[in-house]
């Protein structure tokens, strides 16, 4: 009789500890669902936020990926008094706040603070549209200040992260090369990245993550 009331109880308690086990996890996943809704929605605001999504309109149509050159945004200073110069300073500016926003992504991706569903979903395009119009300019900045780390964060997005996952075409990334028709940019960006100046030696940890779906709750916590 003793031996069977203690079964009971045993079986009771034990139900009530995965009772509470399995509610601890749900809390856990739903409180990490909230705060990488809240990345998203941030990575949302920096990313577009301010103008800054019209702004990238005018990288994506360069006329010609030497208007810097044209432009003479590397001595713009020195042109001060050109009718156009006011024209060409803004054009500057527009390409510079661009580059800073996509090196700050990259760099939020490369510490594991934004996912890069982020990117694959919302920011393939424009991160390798963007890299590849201002790429003369980035590798002139590089020789000009002889600083071959320039943007790094951005190339270390573009080259290490978003072209190979787009060449593994799978999970979150797969079809997304060919639904925005990135492969013929891909082989020119990687072709023209041979030559450019750039810092091999410099090899920060990388944290990039992919945020799992909702039923693979392991992987939330």
């Amino acid at each position: 009789m003793l031996q069977g009331a203690t079964d009971v109880i045993f079986k009771i308690l034990l139900g009530g500890g995965l009772l509470t086990l399995f509610l601890t996890v749900y809390q856990l996943a739903l409180r990490r669902r909230a705060h990488v809704l809240e990345l998203y929605r941030q990575a949302f605001a920096m990313m577009d936020g301010g103008g800054l999504n019209e702004t990238r309109d005018y990288i994506y149509y360069l006329d010609e990926r030497n208007t810097y050159e044209t432009e003479k945004w590397l001595t713009i200073e020195t042109h001060a008094t050109s009718p156009e110069c006011q024209m060409w300073r803004e054009h500057k500016t527009m390409a510079e706040r661009v580059a800073r926003s996509f090196d700050q992504l990259g760099l939020l991706v490369r510490e594991g603070l934004v996912p890069v569903n982020v990117v694959a979903l919302f920011y393939a395009w424009p991160v390798l549209r963007c890299w590849y119009n201002l790429a003369p300019y980035l590798g002139a900045v590089r020789l000009s200040r002889n600083q071959p780390g320039h943007m790094w964060e951005w190339e270390n997005l573009v080259f290490k992260v978003i072209i190979p996952e787009l060449k593994r075409n799978a999970g979150i990334w797969k079809g997304v090369s060919a639904h925005n028709k990135l492969e013929s940019l891909i082989h020119d960006m990687e072709h023209e990245y041979k030559t450019m100046v750039r810092d091999s030696q410099y090899a920060p940890k990388s944290r990039v993550w992919e945020l799992s779906p909702w039923y693979k709750v392991w992987k939330w916590l």
